[in-house]
């Protein structure tokens, strides 16, 4: 039998999925037709995207879980790097990314770090200059 240990940052995301519902909504409902949320359904990055793949082991994440269906993000999932857990978000414009800080401000997810096109949620500023140094972006 497999154990499933629920951690502090899988305990936050789900709000974050309750405070997005409606704003779900209404941005599905007014999306072009091969578009999620303002967003490729399309997993695979561009030339000069970041891969969540890429973000996950440029921090040396470990139990990476990969989910594709949040708002506006091309990639979200979480992981762990060494004791600190990770919320990883990769998106496909910059706009989108601003349009996902925006709906989750004033949710319990954490400190940014905010990069080109990704967003990385973490659990206090200390964590966020560790992440900031390993991949650059702005902490917010």
């Amino acid at each position: 039998m497999t154990s499933f240990r629920r951690t502090r940052a899988s305990r936050r995301f789900p709000s974050l999925w309750l405070g997005l519902a409606p704003l779900m909504v209404v941005v599905g409902c007014s999306s072009g037709g091969d578009s999620v949320a303002g967003g490729s359904t399309s997993a695979t990055p561009r030339p000069g995207q970041l891969a969540l793949s890429t973000l996950s082991s440029k921090l040396s994440c470990e139990n990476v879980n990969v989910d594709t269906d949040q708002v506006f993000s091309r990639e979200s999932g979480t992981c762990t790097s060494g004791a600190d857990e990770l919320g990883l978000y990769t998106f496909v414009d910059r706009m989108n990314r601003d349009r996902w800080i925006e709906a989750v401000h004033g949710l319990d997810i954490g400190t940014l770090v905010v990069g080109d096109a990704w967003v990385i949620a973490v659990d206090g500023d200390e964590i966020a200059r560790r992440v900031q140094q390993l991949v650059g972006s702005e902490i917010r």
